[in-house]
């Protein structure tokens, strides 16, 4: 029998025999330990040990079944004791026994000293220490009931402890998805021993000293944009590596690797005399995404076969079983093509991009046909390319993100994006490669496989008309809103923002990033509809595919129309929301989808007659809705919620309200205050006023009131608005007058004949309080607008008031004259 064998059954043997024994006898070491009252009962009562006590080193005791209970490991009784080759245990052992509802205590190993049970049935391998290092971190994990090993195993619960992201044993670990524990895991533990209910695998405690992918790594960034070096350098030191700035310092060299830079500029940086690994920004995101070091061999930054010094020559053969490896990415091609997008979509911020992003190999074999290509067929074929390209988009959005992303998220522990958070990004997403799939087949068929002139191309996309009306207005309607949720999730979310940054750095990612990605289905079917007017001026009118072609424009056009319609009305709706949510008070039927705003301006009441003399002096906003117009006091001093941008006809409204947002509003003090609402039919006339230098910036509204009659409401334009806002709304007040109301409603003029005139004799009121208004005109600006007083007046009048009100107050007599008004 070969001796090893035999050792190693012999061993077995032993640790079965220590496993199956417990502890009979014990020696209570110290004088502290034979005071603590608790430790001695539960050892007599609850354990039922026969207990002797020792006031020196228990050396007096010569039973080998004799177990030693020592207060410290550290001190000088328990080094004599290890010397001696005794069992001994620690007080923690004893208590986390007896926590358990356990009755035995374990016996232990002559060599094998155990305090407790913060690493049992841990295998821990050491890596990156000096001998005496090791030494140390392998009697702590025995004190602590694990065990060491020299190599790893395929066995549970092993782990690798080491100080540095590299090495033979490392490169193992990762390989075999063994965890890899930064050596202060082992210390941090020792520090807990205490602790009867820990153990050194409860995950916060895990995932503070795992070992990051950079630790004990030197890195300089080549070739890359400041800004990317800059978030680079600090997630480097996030994780645990240093950044240098020469190639010679550096332990790895990561290399922009992009088609802009130049690859020859960068390898004249390389310093023949490093030892540094030269890597793509691929291998460092990637690291920082699965939160190892990655195989280096599998990203190279040049082409040579002894591009990697770190690691021996053997890695290679693994790179396809390490994670990360590329299956490699086609070729990229740079063709031009005219650039479109949904007219709807130009507030999007988001940027047009070429269809051509990728090469077609069939494309290349027909260019060496000596027989030159017709424009036909030519067009066909670029509507093939394109097509596939469309595709190889869609499908890289599934592929790389999507998939991977539902991968990750089966494990709650390593949910990158909840569910909801998927859905809004990717859901709508299959169904356009589902009915782009088929496209692509029958074009294929056609345009390739079997060309003739009279193929019949627009057939294809008529025929699916139907199929594209059903998945492009979904898409269209939540792109903005799924453009936000990504932009939020990158923002806030540092893995996703590393699981991006690792993807888009791939290959096959064709230096696309997923938001570039995301904008292609927005593209698509303008572009579609440029390259059918093109086909069909480069067909006969003879052709039996002419007509198809003519109704294929038609279809899609009118799958375009419905997108941008749907869209708007999503838009109209949030915008709605995010309007009402503003206006305290207003009524709760207020809100229906078949309402939309017009448009608003905010004016300043100069004067008013009748019953809208609660209006004068204050700022009212004029909301004009489809069927009605509301006006609201602006509240002063309160905070501006609209989201909105104001132009001079419109407003452009955020459609990423949410109602969670409204909730997160009623707290805090709204803008508006609900004051009344008008119909169109109660607008009686309007009229600009250009008399006595108002140059237009002063209207006269003439109100029908039920009670006290038509009543004028001098105004102009407040707040942020200008004249040509207040010119707008004017302007559309009169449109849904005659609309709504059937009555023509324009604008008129008064003039200064007019005012002298006509004004006094025929509207005395509207006069007396124009000529009020007018006669001001010296407190305002040139431009018309209200000229506020100073701040030391204000202040003044402040607090003149508050004098006057706490006057009032100080008797009780005119308690009766509080009152509480917006």
């Amino acid at each position: 029998m070969d001796p090893d064998s035999f050792r190693e059954d012999l061993s077995i043997l032993v640790r079965r025999d220590a496993v199956k024994r417990c502890t009979t006898k014990i020696c209570v070491v110290g004088e502290e330990l034979a005071n603590d009252e608790r430790l001695n009962e539960l050892l007599a009562m609850h354990f039922k040990i026969k207990v002797v006590y020792s006031e020196k080193d228990g050396r007096e005791y010569s039973d080998n079944d004799m177990v030693y209970l020592v207060r410290s490991f550290e001190s000088s009784e328990f080094n004599v004791l290890r010397d001696a080759n005794k069992r001994i245990l620690g007080p923690s052992i004893v208590y986390a026994f007896a926590n358990k509802g356990l009755d035995t205590l374990p016996f232990p190993r002559e060599n094998r000293p155990l305090f407790c049970h913060a690493m049992k049935d841990i295998r821990m391998c050491v890596s990156g220490t000096n001998n005496d290092e090791s030494r140390r971190l392998v009697d702590l994990v025995h004190f602590m009931g694990g065990s060491a090993r020299r190599d790893l195993t395929n066995m549970a619960n092993e782990h690798l402890v080491a100080k540095l992201a590299r090495g033979s044993k490392y490169r193992e670990a990762v390989r075999f998805n063994r965890p890899v524990m930064n050596i202060e895991w082992v210390y941090a533990s020792w520090k807990r021993r205490n602790e009867i209910d820990f153990h050194c695998t409860e995950k916060g405690f895990v995932d503070e000293y795992k070992l990051k992918p950079f630790e004990g790594l030197r890195l300089c960034f080549i070739g890359f944009s400041q800004e990317d070096k800059t978030e680079m350098s600090d997630v480097t030191i996030r994780n645990r590596g240093v950044v240098v700035l020469h190639h010679r310092d550096a332990t790895h060299a990561v290399f922009e690797t992009s088609v802009n830079v130049d690859r020859d500029r960068m390898k004249s940086r390389i310093d023949g005399s490093s030892k540094a690994v030269n890597v793509t920004k691929q291998w460092f995101w990637t690291s920082v995404d699965r939160g190892v070091c990655m195989d280096e061999d599998n990203f190279p930054a040049f082409e040579s076969p002894s591009q990697s010094k770190l690691q021996p020559r053997e890695n290679r053969k693994r790179a396809a079983a390490s994670p990360g490896a590329d299956d490699g990415a086609p070729a990229v091609a740079r063709r031009n093509m005219s650039r479109t997008s949904i007219d709807n979509l130009e507030s999007s911020n988001t940027s047009a991009l070429p269809e051509h992003l990728f090469s077609t190999d069939d494309l290349e074999k027909l260019t060496i046909s000596p027989r030159r290509i017709d424009k036909r067929r030519q067009v066909c074929l670029e509507m093939l390319e394109t097509e596939e390209n469309y595709l190889k988009a869609l499908n890289l959005m599934v592929d790389l993100f999507k998939t991977p992303l539902e991968d990750r998220n089966a494990d709650p522990a390593n949910e990158v994006l909840t569910k909801s958070e998927m859905a809004q990004i990717f859901s709508k997403i299959p169904p356009l490669i589902q009915v782009h799939s088929n496209i692509a087949r029958n074009l294929r068929t056609l345009i390739r496989q079997n060309w003739r002139n009279d193929n019949l191309i627009g057939k294809i996309w008529a025929d699916h008309h139907n199929e594209l009306q059903k998945v492009y207005p979904p898409f269209i309607n939540s792109y903005d809103t799924s453009k936000q949720m990504l932009d939020d999730c990158d923002t806030l979310k540092p893995r996703f923002h590393n699981f991006l940054k690792a993807v888009e750095s791939q290959p096959a990612c064709g230096r696309n990033t997923l938001r570039e990605l995301l904008i292609r289905p927005v593209q698509r079917l303008p572009s579609v509809i440029l390259l059918l007017k093109e086909l069909a001026k480069r067909t006969e009118k003879s052709n039996p595919d002419h007509a198809y072609i003519t109704h294929a424009i038609e279809y899609v056009d009118q799958v375009v129309s419905l997108s941008n319609e749907s869209r708007r009305q999503t838009d109209n709706y949030a915008r709605l929301l995010e309007l009402l949510n503003e206006i305290d008070g207003l009524p709760a039927d207020f809100v229906s989808s078949s309402r939309a705003i017009i448009s608003q301006v905010e004016m300043n009441v100069l004067a008013t007659g009748g019953n809208w003399t609660d209006l004068k002096g204050r700022t009212i906003c004029f909301i004009a809705f489809n069927d009605f117009v509301v006006l609201a006091k602006v509240r002063n001093g309160a905070q501006n919620l609209n989201l909105t941008q104001k132009t001079s006809k419109n407003l452009t409204i955020s459609r990423n309200i949410s109602f969670i947002d409204a909730l997160k509003f009623r707290s805090e003090k709204k803008k508006y205050k609900y004051s009344r609402l008008c119909y169109f039919s109660t607008f009686r006339k309007i009229e600009r006023v250009t008399a006595r230098g108002a140059h237009g910036t002063i209207y006269v509204i003439t109100l029908r009131d039920n009670i006290g009659g038509d009543e004028p409401l001098i105004v102009q334009v407040g707040g942020e608005y200008t004249t040509d806002s207040l010119d707008y709304f004017m302007n559309t007040l009169c449109k849904y007058a005659g609309m709504m109301a059937n009555r023509e409603l324009t604008i008129e003029t008064i003039d200064d004949d007019y005012f002298a005139t006509s004004l006094q004799t025929s509207y005395p009121e509207t006069y007396q309080l124009l000529l009020k208004a007018l006669g001001n005109m010296m407190e305002t600006g040139k431009d018309g607008t209200l000229r506020r007083s100073s701040t030391f007046k204000r202040a003044v009048s402040s607090v003149s008031l508050s004098l006057s009100r706490i006057s009032k107050f100080s008797s009780r007599s005119n308690l009766h004259n509080m009152s509480e008004r917006s």
